[in-house]
């Protein structure tokens, strides 16, 4: 399977989860913090104020500190990978996507998962 169609299959996966676990931001309730799991699709905005989306690699929760979130997410502005530690207490705020960011989401981790940077693909996927 070359990169591309493994790409999609892993994304597809994705956005599968987020919909069978009911992870998706809503009117009713945004998904935010400490309510982020790993493979969560995440929006937020990056150091130059544009609308990022990633993918919760982990989140880890060390000695009781609050809960920190590894997130790898496309940055448009620079059009690179960036791998954002996210502390939800100082950090700007992110959130589960909402149904409607969907398919921008999912062509922003198109993007980021066709990188040729073997290091970044196989850490993430």
């Amino acid at each position: 399977m070359n990169q591309l169609n493994h790409a999609k299959t892993v994304i597809d996966q994705i956005m599968r989860r987020m919909i069978g676990m009911g992870r998706y931001s809503d009117e009713t309730k945004i998904i935010t913090a400490d309510e982020l799991k790993p493979l969560d699709v995440v929006a937020f905005t990056d150091e130059f104020g544009k609308m990022c989306y990633g993918v919760v690699q982990y989140a880890r929760n060390e000695n009781k500190k609050p809960l920190k979130l590894v997130v790898m997410g496309f940055n448009t502005v620079t059009d690179s990978i960036n791998v954002y530690d996210y502390n939800p207490l100082a950090d700007t705020p992110m959130r589960t996507i909402f149904e409607t960011e969907g398919l921008q989401a999912r062509e922003v981790l198109m993007q980021m998962y066709q990188t040729q940077d073997e290091e970044v693909f196989y850490g993430f996927a």
